[in-house]
């Protein structure tokens, strides 16, 4: 049983009820809330590192809502980058997860090469690709999600 959960321990995606996203798509909760951390984490040091940029003290709290504009421009970019990837994965029928944000704190660890807050996402995919057509439609799906 690959869910073995019971449904009021599971966060159902009801919007996605198509033949491709059938409705039985369970998520245990506690993967769920480590998908929301992850994000919440990532977009809070993206934060730091915008604020950063502005040539501003990313430890003072009140210089905070001046890095927004930047996390959300870079966490939105990421979200399409994976999501892309991620949808062609269920298309193909592969079992992918949801994007992993993964948070890099700068403003602990100043690295004057990675200064963007993030060391970017990544999705796993949890079963075989059907074929190599499937796996140049997923790995291109990212990079074309993002174009558009």
């Amino acid at each position: 049983m690959l869910f073995p959960h019971t449904f009021s321990e599971c966060y159902a995606f009801p919007l996605l009820h198509t033949p491709y996203f059938p409705l039985s798509f369970l998520m245990p909760l506690k993967t769920l809330l480590v998908h929301i951390g992850l994000f919440a984490l990532t977009f809070l040091t993206t934060s730091f590192a915008g604020v950063a940029w502005l040539n501003m003290d990313p430890l003072e709290l009140t210089n905070l809502p001046a890095g927004f504009l930047y996390a959300s421009l870079l966490v939105v970019m990421l979200l399409t980058h994976e999501m892309g990837h991620y949808i062609a994965a269920r298309l193909h029928g592969v079992d992918a997860t949801l994007p992993y944000f993964l948070p890099f704190p700068t403003h602990v660890v100043p690295l004057p090469v990675f200064p963007f807050g993030t060391l970017g996402a990544v999705i796993q995919l949890r079963s075989r690709v059907p074929s190599r057509r499937a796996l140049l439609d997923i790995g291109a799906a990212g990079p074309i999600a993002g174009f558009i």
